[in-house]
């Protein structure tokens, strides 16, 4: 009989790797019904897959110097809807805008 790994056997290996060798935080999102939004991740839908308070929380924590206003923009611009672009463009778009900035030592 072949070895079967199931999607969720992934998904808890991943969570688990995240979580243990990087430091990642986790919220399990679960609900018994999937229109319930009280599952402590405060979005305004499951559809949403940025945690807005958290993103926003750090931007601010990692750029003390930059005005809220500013990072509010920073915000919108990241989570701005791709779904006209295919996920490739939309993946490196996405990467061009939270990838570190390269200084030459000039």
């Amino acid at each position: 009989m072949p070895n079967f790994i199931s999607e969720d056997q992934l998904e808890k290996a991943a969570v688990a790797l995240l979580k243990d060798t990087y430091g990642y935080r986790t919220v399990n999102c679960f609900t018994q019904d999937v229109e319930t939004l009280s599952d402590r991740s405060n979005r305004a839908s499951k559809q949403d897959v940025v945690f807005l308070d958290i993103l926003k929380t750090y931007l601010v924590k990692l750029n003390p110097t930059i005005p809220k206003p500013v990072i509010d923009q920073a915000i919108e611009r990241l989570i701005s809807p791709r779904y006209a672009m295919s996920p490739l463009p939309a993946n490196k778009e996405v990467y061009g805008l939270i990838r570190p900035i390269k200084r030459s030592m000039a």
